[in-house]
């Protein structure tokens, strides 16, 4: 057994296809890891990731950077993550464990470090082992919700659990609004730029970088993310981006002309996002985090909205630990 580093030829390649197949997010593939490197310019990241392997079959994948000069320990401006391979036995967890606490102690000893958070994702019925070895140095937890759909249930089994009131706002919008799914087969650069232009005139301003938007058309055009459009009377009004892996499909972001709102223009472009999800085989769709009290009004109105398309609130253990 061996570990393999990020700034190791083989990472890469390695990394890629563990994350498609065993990652229990989304995000932080490594076209997901530039975005946030491209979104974030004020900030210097020290790649800390790396996977535990034997031979050429990687069992375990630790995601970590250090942000320069605050010295926070995250994932590039997400939560830390740690996942295994699905299918380990005893004797392979017992390794595992071993030379995942030998990097972790190494970590802890790196002057740089001050702070370091991470997300237990629940893959497991347990707690993951980078939770019991920080709870033993004296780790605070908390509760981080996120919303999920089960995408192994029937289309009419999924409809049935929508929101009453959705279900004829998904109509109108699939009667209203021509609807079109973008991803590796069909998208093209315009198609990009025109989600850009969108979001820039909803914002009333130019909130990030285009490399970030450039990025994202490279996470469509390699199979790791989809768009979906909707056209109302044949102008672009309401746009969605959507990180995907075989198993997992995440929310990103989406953009809706304001002066529409009072028309129902993004339930039906959530409704056929998950519908479309489901069909390329994915096993969970995640609405992402939600928020009931502790947030601004506009984010928990953006939960309470995301939780009318059914699902379980789930709770993951987030973990803050100061050094």
């Amino acid at each position: 057994m061996h570990i393999v580093r990020s700034n190791e030829d083989q990472f890469n390649i390695l990394y890629s296809n563990f994350h498609n197949h065993c990652c229990p997010t989304a995000l932080l593939s490594l076209l997901d890891i530039r975005f946030q490197i491209e979104y974030a310019t004020d900030i210097e990241y020290i790649n800390r990731s790396f996977l535990i392997c034997e031979k050429e079959k990687v069992l375990a994948a630790f995601v970590a950077s250090i942000q320069i000069p605050t010295g926070k320990m995250d994932a590039f401006g997400r939560d830390s993550l740690y996942f295994e391979s699905p299918d380990l036995d005893k004797p392979e967890k017992k390794q595992i464990r071993k030379a995942l606490n030998k990097e972790l102690t190494c970590l802890v000893e790196d002057e740089l470090i001050q702070k370091f958070t991470f997300t237990d994702m629940g893959a497991n019925k347990t707690i993951s082992p980078v939770v019991s070895f920080f709870l033993d140095k004296g780790a605070v937890l908390s509760n981080h919700l996120t919303q999920i759909v089960d995408l192994y249930q029937t289309e009419a089994e999924l409809k049935s659990d929508l929101r009453k009131r959705y279900k004829s706002m998904i109509n109108w919008g699939l009667k209203n609004l021509s609807i079109q799914v973008l991803d590796n087969r069909n998208i093209n650069y315009l198609d990009s730029e025109a989600f850009r232009q969108l979001h820039i005139s909803v914002a009333g301003r130019e909130t990030r970088s285009k490399k970030t938007w450039d990025t994202q058309f490279e996470q469509v055009k390699s199979g790791e993310a989809f768009i979906l459009t909707g056209r109302l009377d044949n102008k672009l009004v309401t746009c969605a981006h959507f990180n995907r892996t075989s198993k997992m499909c995440f929310y990103s972001v989406g953009a809706s002309v304001r002066e529409l709102f009072e028309k129902p223009i993004s339930h039906a472009i959530l409704w056929s996002a998950i519908l479309y999800a489901k069909e390329q085989g994915c096993r969970y769709f995640d609405l992402g985090e939600q928020l009931f009290t502790s947030g601004t009004p506009k984010e928990i109105n953006i939960s309470k909205f995301k939780r009318g398309f059914g699902g379980d609130c789930c709770s993951h253990l987030k973990l803050i630990y100061k050094i």
